[in-house]
């Protein structure tokens, strides 16, 4: 029970690492390495739309600072005032969550799901 143990252990376990970063990848899942909560001002509703090859998912596309953005959404409610601020041509706040890991049958960005979506009042 020396050394050896420890080595063997952190093999296996290095083994595992490796193995999952390759094999969920490969089975259909995506990997966000920075998973968690965020928040973007002043953005602009581009357009809503559904996208995916098997299955059909709601994407917003937004410009922020004159970077594109993607995220899915997930509700019906959200979906509409989405769609009425894109209309409407008003800046808003996003609330957003990167899962760690997602499916593409959920999520045609990349993992990016809208929590919230509010105008900017000046």
């Amino acid at each position: 029970m020396g050394n050896g143990t420890w080595v063997g252990r952190a093999l296996k376990f290095a083994l595992l690492v490796v193995g999952a970063a390759v094999f969920i990848p490969a089975a259909g899942w995506g990997i966000n390495w920075f998973p968690g909560e965020e928040h973007k001002t002043g953005c602009y509703v581009l357009k809503i739309q559904e996208e995916g090859f098997w299955v059909q998912t709601r994407e917003a596309h937004l410009l922020c600072d004159g970077t594109r953005l993607e995220f899915t959404v997930e509700t019906d409610e959200m979906a509409s005032m989405v769609k009425r601020y894109k209309d409407a041509k008003v800046r808003v706040l996003v609330w957003y969550r990167a899962e760690r890991f997602y499916s593409p049958t959920r999520s045609s960005s990349q993992g990016n799901f809208l929590d919230s979506i509010e105008p900017v009042l000046r």
